[in-house]
């Protein structure tokens, strides 16, 4: 819902910064990406998987723990009522996302 008086605004410049700094996240991405590809016993180990699929939760709770903490302002001055209610999705889905 679109409020006349938004209440949330994104902090651009981080939430890049996040996005581009995380490549440990993207890494785990491509490994996990290249367990879907190869179709391989000897390369698709259990053990691996479940370690891959940790460290993905342990790196997506801590970018949303980042981006909560500093890539969105409560009760900016002024905001766009369409980017708060979009930002306000937005964060809204990090809790059902991680879990």
């Amino acid at each position: 819902m679109i409020s006349a008086h938004p209440k949330l605004t994104i902090n651009a410049a981080f939430l890049q910064e996040i996005k581009d700094d995380n490549l440990r996240l993207y890494g785990l991405l491509d490994h996990l990406r290249a367990c879907w590809l190869v179709n391989d016993p000897d390369v698709f180990r259990p053990e691996w998987f479940t370690e891959l699929i940790c460290d993905l939760r342990d790196q997506i709770a801590m970018h949303f723990a980042l981006e909560n903490a500093f890539g969105y302002f409560e009760k900016p001055l002024t905001s766009d009522p369409l980017l708060s209610a979009e930002a306000q999705r937005l964060l809204d889905q990090h809790e059902e996302l991680y879990l």
